[in-house]
């Protein structure tokens, strides 16, 4: 099951704080009934991830109003089959400071918030929150630390127990691949390749399985204009390793695209929105990433 919040209707010009969730087997979009009294509120380019309890959190963002928010929530999806969720406010104790564009993923119990921007700087601050204390440390990092972006992505890899940061908004588009060594809070910038995709912002990437091949995937995104490419990586090993740009077969090419909202599922991706900039895409797209078949299959719902 995908559950997918909030974001942008560019069609009303405003944020929505709508819930809905998308039946992977079924391939149909629910609207979800939400049981909690409280809960975030419309907004959009909020940092979000699933938890390791399988829980939706979503950190800060903006609203319709371009207020920018620091609160952290959590989405319950543990009825999803029901279609009824909760919403639970989590602590805002020593919170990061109000920002959007921002990046979260979670960790060994952890969640962990890179950068963003609170409107008027970019950042490259570092948080975790412990879910099992409720409670917001700010991490005191060394190495190459990855220069203050916003719209980025950072995944995280529990195999070798780190953050994985690529791509954002600085001075200029960046393309760098960084790696965060969570037990000593070390950055690492890893080397560039001969061959490797356009710096670029708004993108998305995920950590996947293609029969017994670990991916890392990064899906379209925005440099002077909006990008189709898809390009994945073997994450055991970047500095020999080379990125491959990725073609498929269905209905592909699919249409450029920034701000789109994704999540993984086993060796797949499903897709949704997003601007092409021409117009706001609200299809749905399957992208199967399996082995041995080079050219897996792009199928638009």
């Amino acid at each position: 099951m995908m559950v997918m919040f909030g974001g942008w209707v560019g069609t009303e010009g405003t944020c929505t704080s709508d819930v809905w969730s998308y039946d992977l087997a079924a391939k149909k979009w629910t609207k979800a009934t939400i049981a909690s009294k409280d809960s975030p509120g419309e907004r959009c380019n909020m940092a979000y991830c699933s938890t390791d309890d399988s829980k939706l959190a979503i950190f800060g963002g903006q609203d319709s109003n371009h207020k920018l928010h620091n609160d952290l929530w959590t989405l319950s999806l543990t009825s999803a089959e029901t279609h009824e969720l909760t919403w639970s406010k989590q602590s805002d104790s020593d919170a990061p400071t109000p920002r959007c564009g921002a990046s979260l993923c979670s960790e060994g119990g952890h969640l962990y918030l890179f950068g963003g921007t609170d409107g008027k700087t970019r950042l490259n601050d570092l948080y975790c929150y412990s879910t099992e204390n409720s409670l917001w440390t700010t991490i005191t990092a060394t190495g190459s630390i990855p220069p203050p972006t916003d719209a980025h992505t950072m995944v995280a890899d529990p195999s070798e127990c780190r953050l994985i940061l690529f791509g954002g908004f600085g001075e200029t588009h960046c393309g760098s691949l960084f790696t965060f060594r969570i037990k000593d809070s070390v950055w690492a910038s890893e080397p560039r390749q001969p061959r490797m995709p356009q710096p670029r912002n708004t993108h998305r990437c995920h950590l996947l399985t293609a029969g017994d091949q670990p991916l890392l995937v990064m899906l379209m995104g925005y440099n002077t204009s909006e990008l189709s490419d898809i390009w994945e990586i073997d994450p055991t090993q970047f500095a020999s390793s080379s990125w491959e740009a990725k073609t498929f077969t269905g209905d592909w090419p699919l249409p450029p695209r920034r701000y789109h909202t994704t999540c993984a599922h086993e060796s797949r991706i499903i897709m949704f929105g997003g601007w092409s900039g021409k117009e706001y895409l609200d299809s749905t797209v399957e992208i199967d990433f399996a082995k041995p078949t080079d050219a897996a299959a792009a199928k638009k719902k």
